[in-house]
């Protein structure tokens, strides 16, 4: 099993990456669709939904400063790093030795 057999192609990366958002996207729909704010749903014994809404990053960090498109930039900045270290890792272990 040479490196090359090691390694995802980057398709089927973006492909996963394209899924999760996907998926998190809509239940984030079915949550805004039908549960009123707060609202708790229990769902086993260790389990309860509740919709919530945070106005900053994590922990409210930069809450309430109306930072929604400055954290968009910074994610958006993120994202295109990442796709193009994905790119480079897959051309360089999958370019002929």
């Amino acid at each position: 099993m040479g490196l090359k057999s090691k390694y995802i192609n980057l398709p089927l990366w973006l492909i996963i990456a394209g899924l999760i958002i996907l998926l998190d996207q809509v239940t984030k729909s079915l949550a805004v669709g039908s549960l009123r704010l707060g609202e708790l749903v229990n769902v086993s014994s260790i389990f309860s939904w509740v919709r919530w809404h945070n106005d900053g990053a994590a922990f409210s960090l930069l809450g309430g400063l109306n930072a929604r498109w400055f954290l968009v930039a910074i994610s958006l900045g993120f994202s295109v790093f990442l796709i193009r270290e994905l790119v480079k890792t897959c051309l360089l272990y999958t370019s002929p030795s």
